[in-house]
């Protein structure tokens, strides 16, 4: 093996932004009916989605030599240049188009997901909030027109990301207990005026 810990440790921390996202279970568990099924189904599509990336890095290390890797920006894109049809020229643009309809729901889950906490966290109105989000995502994504810029927010997203779903747990463990504190607080608090007055 060429690559030393260092680097394998590299290469996990960019990966980590392709293979997070189960901290969105945090947000639908309060709403799933059987909830003795959901770490059943939620480990299967781990394996499923970790089995596709592991099958497309083997077709990629296959397809392209290491200097092509190095060179190639995305090569799952790069691979479906080959695709022929006679009837339709540029078949990426087809496979791009149909890329969105698996990106689409993702985005639509967490901004579901950050909307609902608002409004639970704060008792925004989660409509609008789901707007103001929106609004910060499409003013954002003016700003990351280039490859580099994509690649920039994208190295730094995935760092990000990686210590969140980390971190998150411990900082939601956290905000419960100091929760159950204050509803203790105030329940001892509204007790005691009855208890003196009696």
């Amino acid at each position: 093996m060429e690559a030393d810990f260092k680097q394998l440790l590299k290469g996990a921390l960019i990966m980590a932004f392709t293979s997070v996202g189960y901290e969105v279970l945090y947000s639908i568990y309060p709403y799933v009916g059987d909830k003795t099924r959901l770490h059943r189904h939620a480990q299967w599509g781990a394996f499923i989605t970790n089995f596709i990336y592991v099958v497309l890095m083997i077709i990629s290390l296959i397809f392209f030599s290491e200097g092509q890797l190095i060179r190639t920006i995305w090569p799952t894109l790069q691979i479906k240049t080959v695709v022929y049809f006679p009837f339709l020229e540029r078949f990426e643009y087809l496979a791009i188009s149909l890329w969105m309809l698996i990106i689409l729901p993702n985005v639509m889950l967490y901004m579901w997901s950050a909307s609902r906490g608002c409004k639970r966290m704060f008792g925004w109105n989660q409509k609008r909030v789901l707007y103001i989000i929106g609004a910060v995502i499409f003013i954002a994504m003016q700003f990351f027109v280039s490859r580099h810029a994509a690649n920039y927010i994208i190295d730094r997203m995935s760092y990000v990301s990686l210590y969140m779903a980390v971190i998150y747990p411990y900082v939601l463990l956290l905000g419960v207990l100091i929760k159950r504190r204050w509803n203790r607080r105030e329940d001892s608090s509204c007790r005691d005026p009855e208890i003196s007055g009696s």
